[in-house]
């Protein structure tokens, strides 16, 4: 075991971590799941929030010998807005900047917002109810 001492560490605002660079840090307070500016209010248990399933068309490969190009078919999980009626993507989608680097996949979808008028809990459910839609 090593004792390191006047080791200077970084610590994030918002959860636990500690990092030994700046530049890391900053760049985690940005990212970081517990930053209120990264809260969506979807995920804070709408009631209006479903999973549906979605029907991607991707490119699967190129014949050559026949200069064709074949397509498939794959099915992905979204979430959608029951009372807006608009499929969404969450934060982890827009921190991974995976919206810009396949537009085709996330076409009829826009991020979640931050803040909702529309927003709104069920009193009687707890936490558990929200829980489940994200595992199913």
């Amino acid at each position: 075991m090593k004792k390191i001492e006047n080791v200077t560490l970084y610590k994030c605002d918002f959860c636990k971590k500690e990092l030994k660079r700046k530049h890391a840090m900053d760049t985690h307070e940005k990212i970081c799941n517990c930053n209120p500016e990264n809260k969506k209010a979807c995920m804070n248990g709408c009631i209006h929030l479903e999973k549906e399933e979605l029907d991607v068309d991707f490119e699967s490969y190129y014949d050559y010998g026949n200069e064709e190009q074949h397509y498939s078919t794959k099915k992905i999980l979204v979430f959608k807005c029951a009372k807006l009626d608009k499929l969404m993507f969450p934060w982890s989608i827009e921190r991974k900047n995976l919206h810009v680097e396949y537009p085709s996949t996330f076409e009829y979808q826009e991020p979640m917002p931050k803040k909702c008028s529309d927003f709104s809990t069920n009193p009687d459910t707890s936490n558990d109810w929200f829980e489940s839609i994200l595992k199913s």
